[in-house]
This record gives structure tokens, sequence and C-alpha cells, in this order.
């Protein structure tokens, strides 16, 4: 299937959710799931949020991470958001 039909596929998934859950913290989860069951290249689908100035790691499926906490402009992901910028983090 083509990746752009896919991604619109997962837009509808996650608008149905967002319409049907009012908890964010399950919404999150759900998406993660989502994207999880329906991207397969994916080895981690997660969230991380900004707090007290960090990014602070949310729902998450894949293998454990020690990057619980990251500094903003520590490795990639950090570093994306110091920049502004999308890496695939």
């Amino acid at each position: 299937m083509e990746k752009r039909k896919v991604f619109d596929d997962l837009l509808v998934k996650i608008d149905q959710k967002a319409r049907e859950i009012d908890d964010m913290d399950e919404f999150y989860r759900e998406v993660v799931k989502i994207l999880a069951d329906n991207v397969p290249y994916y080895n981690w689908t997660g969230f991380y949020f900004m707090k007290d100035g960090e990014l602070v790691i949310g729902p998450y499926i894949g293998r454990p991470t020690e990057h619980v906490r990251i500094k903003v402009g520590q490795g990639v992901c950090g570093r994306a958001v110091a920049e502004k910028k999308y890496y695939n983090c």
C-alpha cells in the first residue's frame, strides 16, 4: 500500500480516537498503539513532553529506554528541540 494512503488512514483512526477519548493520557496511549500496530518499520513509537525545561518520556511502545529525561540540546531529540527542527529520533 502506498505510504501516503497508510498515513491518511492512520489520521482517520487517530481523529476518531480524538473524538471518543477525553483523557489526554489515554488518547496518547491510543495514538502510540495505532502507530505501533500499523507502521511495521517503527521499532519504537512514543511521545516526549516538555516538562521543567527537559523532554520527559510519555507513553511509548518498544524496547525499554534509558532516556527517560533528555536535556534540550542533548542527543538527537534534544537537539531537535533546541533547533526547532524535525529529526527521526
